[in-house]
């Protein structure tokens, strides 16, 4: 599959924080402030979020989750 590098994508909005730790490292700072904020953990590839949010000729279904999370912040962040 080739991905077309012209297209691109704005989230304004959105940022992905990617925190590594140790199983047992549940209370890290970073995490600790996130829960502050109610901000929850979510899981996902970034390179496969990329692709589907770039090309529409692949299936979207086992992103579809994903997706639709980033649809309700785009839509809250225009309000």
């Amino acid at each position: 599959m080739k991905i077309n590098d012209k297209k691109k994508i704005a989230l304004p909005n959105l940022c992905v924080i990617e925190v590594k730790q140790g199983k047992s490292d549940v209370f890290s700072n970073t995490i600790q402030v996130l829960k502050k904020l109610r901000i929850h953990e979510t899981g996902f590839s970034k390179y496969a979020i990329g692709v589907s949010l770039l090309e529409p000729s692949i299936k979207h279904n086992n992103f579809k989750p994903i997706l639709l999370k980033l649809n309700k912040i785009k839509a809250y962040a225009n309000n």
